[in-house]
């Protein structure tokens, strides 16, 4: 061949020719040889009959050096290489003579039933009919032969990117378009559209999901409604068999919703009989189908409560809605909650079984008693006698009067007690936010607009330990009674006068120098006047005129907690007993005994025994107090705080919550942790 070659070329530049070595198909070579062997055979039948013998072509073999292509509508094109060119592919070509019975046995009968057309006789579009020659189907009987079964149409498929349902659709086979809708809740009524159905359901026609065959609801030669299984779950095909005849498949998934309760979360962790605690539910909706609107149901101790309403929940989302949280107040004991989200079951809930959460809760006993111990030693109850510095005593003192005014424990700013500051004029209640606590930078104005006069209204329910009534002249009396008290005395030189109009009404009347500052209009400060001096202790006139020495022991106020000094053993001990008439409700604690301790190891000795919930210790650099207060961190609780100018820190038990330090970290408000 190369020899030939060379010589053609010889030959075109002898005769200054130029050969166009053009770009050829397989096929289109295959035919020229075959042309050119056709001719050489009839020459050789010549030869045979001129000479009486017999000449035929055996065996024919080409071997072509080409470059290869595929060009844009898939064919294969080779172009002969030049010569000494380089980087060629070597095409072999055969061919040899076959028995009769080997052409018979490949040969098509000519009696078969073959549509010769062209697929263009189908409709097909001009970019589907390229698509087909790329892959030498030509005419309707090609595509037949290559479209046998389910797998050879989606070969075909494949290969032309021509959708298989428009080849089944062309063929006149049943094909599928689209399932409407494309996902649903399990029971689902779906329509199957597409075509060559029939107009009546065939008797040997079936549609499957998943493998199993459904219900068909309706018929017709484009349209098939069918149910979805009540259990079916997941994702799966759909596809239809009409007389041995299969249809495409297309994927249908079953959209569920599972609401699932994970947890039941308790506030306060650690519940007391009768406190209130919310129970909060924890729901989300897993399923990959939104929940439409249902119910949720808490449940006590097997007694269901109403059931509340739930919104739209979507797939994959926790709920934040309000009818998971419930509050409630439960006797002292063992109870089981249980929380149900879709009671009626109303929604097709895949798993039942997690959209209801029990939850097992212990609530404790109240603590009748608590029995603390404290550094500090009191030497008297009465709260105008004592030489001790009011802070020394006002952490048991305040448990046992009570004052026209309270701090408020938040911010310290005073909060109306016994008694509220009489509205007048053009006062108004929001002015006695504007009185500050001892050591505040900001000034302090007067809530009347009268200069230097300041009136109370006191409460009408207020009973005294031994069940008399407050009135205004136990007011006086204990304004009058600190006058000629040390600790008293001097906070109280700023009031000229006290009046009671009437029983239930006390008027305070500023000195003059008090008052010429003391003015709203002008809104000067007033820096003599100490809030502190309406906390002062009110005590009953009739009973502290007739017996003044039992206020060491045994005083008589209207706080929430009747006292007993006993200092018969050294160094004492300070008992509490819940007053049930006070005003604002019977404490919760029915005992509090203190322990007047000033040695600490012994305190931490008889904490760690059990003998005591809590002590009282003094703030202290000491480097072996500190030690020992490291070891009790596991067991106990340690708050540090501030009392008056003293520093302290409290140790107790983890489970007593009566005695934690308030947000001001003051003990004005002391009464406020136990009642």
């Amino acid at each position: 061949m190369n020899n030939k070659s060379n010589d053609l070329v010889t030959m075109a530049e002898d005769k200054r020719e130029t050969l166009i070595n053009t770009e050829w198909r397989l096929a289109d070579m295959v035919d020229a040889i075959a042309s050119e062997i056709d001719r050489a055979e009839d020459t050789l039948a010549l030869k045979s009959y001129a000479r009486g013998m017999s000449f035929a072509i055996k065996q024919l073999s080409l071997d072509l050096q080409v470059a290869v292509r595929r060009d844009g509508d898939g064919h294969i094109k080779f172009r002969t290489v030049e010569p000494n060119a380089t980087g060629s592919t070597t095409l072999k070509l055969d061919f040899a003579q076959i028995l009769q019975s080997q052409v018979s046995a490949n040969r098509r009968k000519l009696d078969e039933d073959a549509d010769r057309r062209p697929v263009e006789a189908l409709g097909l579009s001009s970019e589907e009919i390229r698509r087909l020659n790329a892959i030498a189907i030509y005419s309707i009987d090609d595509l037949r032969r290559y479209t046998q079964t389910a797998a050879m149409i989606g070969e075909v498929s494949r290969k032309t990117s021509i959708d298989d349902a428009r080849l089944r659709q062309v063929l006149g086979l049943p094909y599928l378009e689209a399932l409407k809708p494309a996902r649903g809740l399990p029971g689902s009524i779906i329509l199957l559209e597409g075509g060559n159905f029939g107009a009546v359901q065939p008797s040997q026609a079936s549609v499957y999901f998943q493998g199993v065959a459904v219900s068909i609801v309706a018929w017709s030669n484009a349209r098939i409604q069918v149910q979805i299984p009540a259990n079916a779950t997941g994702s799966g095909v759909i596809f239809l068999v009409i007389n041995d005849q299969i249809s495409n498949t297309i994927d249908w998934e079953v959209v569920t919703v599972d609401l699932i309760v994970k947890d039941i979360r308790i506030t306060p962790s650690n519940p007391k009989a009768n406190e209130e605690i919310t129970l909060t539910a924890s729901l989300a909706n897993q399923g990959s189908g939104e929940a439409s609107a249902f119910t949720v149901q808490w449940s006590i101790d097997g007694q269901r409560q109403t059931p509340q309403p739930h919104g739209v929940l979507p797939p994959n989302q926790a709920s934040q809605e309000s009818s998971l949280v419930w509050k409630i107040r439960l006797t002292a004991g063992e109870h089981q909650l249980t929380f149900t989200a879709d009671p009626d079951r109303k929604l097709a809930d895949v798993d039942r079984a997690n959209s209801t959460f029990t939850k097992t809760i212990t609530v404790a006993a109240v603590q009748k008693s608590v029995n603390l111990a404290d550094y500090s030693i009191i030497d008297s109850l009465d709260p105008f006698t004592s030489q001790q510095p009011w802070e020394l005593r006002q952490d048991v003192l305040n448990l046992v009067y009570r004052g026209l005014m309270r701090f408020d424990p938040n911010y310290g700013a005073l909060l109306p007690d016994l008694g509220r500051p009489i509205k007048k004029d053009r006062w108004s209640e929001e002015s006695i936010s504007r009185i500050k606590p001892i050591g505040s930078d900001d000034p302090i104005w007067s809530p009347d607009p009268e200069p230097g006069i300041l009136r109370y209204q006191l409460r009408q329910d207020v009973r005294f330990h031994d069940g008399s009534a407050l009135t205004a002249a136990d007011v006086v009396f204990s304004y009058n009674r600190a006058r000629q008290s040390s600790t008293w005395s001097e906070l109280l030189n700023g009031i000229e006068a006290i009046e009671t109009p009437d029983s239930y009404t006390v008027v305070f009347t500023l000195s003059d120098q008090l008052a010429s500052t003391f003015n709203t209009l002008s809104r000067k400060p007033a820096p003599m006047l100490n809030p502190q001096i309406w906390t002062l202790p009110i005590v009953p006139a009739r009973l502290y005129e007739s017996e003044p020495k039992r206020y060491l022991t045994n005083p008589v106020g209207c706080g929430p907690f009747i006292a007993e000094l006993n200092q018969s053993g050294k160094p004492g001990i300070v008992q509490l007993k819940a007053f049930d008439q006070y005003y604002l409700g019977t404490p919760r604690l029915q005992n509090l005994s203190i322990a007047l301790q000033p040695d600490i190891n012994v305190s931490i000795q008889r904490l760690v025994a059990g003998e005591l919930n809590a002590i009282v210790l003094p703030e202290s650099e000491d480097v072996e107090l500190a030690k020992k207060l490291k070891s009790l961190e596991d067991k106990y609780q340690i708050i540090r705080t501030t009392t008056g100018k003293r520093r302290v820190v409290h140790v107790q038990e983890r489970s007593l919550r009566e005695r934690l330090p308030n947000n001001y970290e003051t003990d004005w408000n002391a009464h406020l942790w136990y009642i």
